[in-house]
């Protein structure tokens, strides 16, 4: 049941972003900069947003938020219960994926009120912190997963393989 509410969820999070970000697209205009004779550097910067614009951050809001309360949700849920052991790898999981979606919650926030509020030309000043902290953020998690794992001797190592060649006798 998980994996089919994820998958509903990726879907719709990839046909909104799509159907949004096509309708919400500017045009984009090609400046020519010419700082030497010999190489002209040409740049691609959007310009005439249209007013709707900001509606592009909205599924992107409403899929991290709601893998923020799921996350939050189960975390008070381990929390909440004292009478059962609490797996360490399952405590840092939880623990940074809620920091991991709340945090691009809020970076999506000033970016939509940036979209809302702002002159075109500075619209799109904050758009790459989101995959900036989304990587490092990720990046985190698994260096916490991986010295979880190694601490815990989580993972088998050649020492824990036994191997024997010859016959094998079997009790009778």
């Amino acid at each position: 049941m998980v994996k089919v509410v994820l998958f509903l969820f990726l879907g719709l999070s990839v046909v909104s972003s799509f159907v949004v970000l096509t309708l919400t697209v500017p045009k984009l205009t090609v400046i020519r900069f010419t700082f030497d004779p010999r190489a002209d550097v040409d740049l691609c910067i959007p310009t005439h947003y249209r007013p709707y614009s900001w509606v592009c951050w909205l599924p992107f809001i409403i899929l991290e938020s709601t893998f923020f309360f799921l996350a939050l949700g189960k975390g008070i849920n381990l929390w909440l219960a004292k009478d059962e052991p609490k797996p360490r790898l399952l405590v840092i999981l939880l623990r940074d994926s809620t920091l991991a979606f709340g945090g691009v919650v809020v970076l999506f926030i000033p970016n939509l009120v940036l979209w809302v509020l702002a002159r075109q030309t500075v619209r799109s000043m904050l758009i790459g912190t989101v995959p900036t902290v989304q990587s490092v953020i990720g990046s985190r998690i698994l260096l916490n997963i991986y010295e979880t794992t190694e601490s815990k001797n989580c993972s088998p190592s050649l020492d824990d393989i036994n191997v024997s060649i010859g016959p094998t006798i079997l009790p009778s």
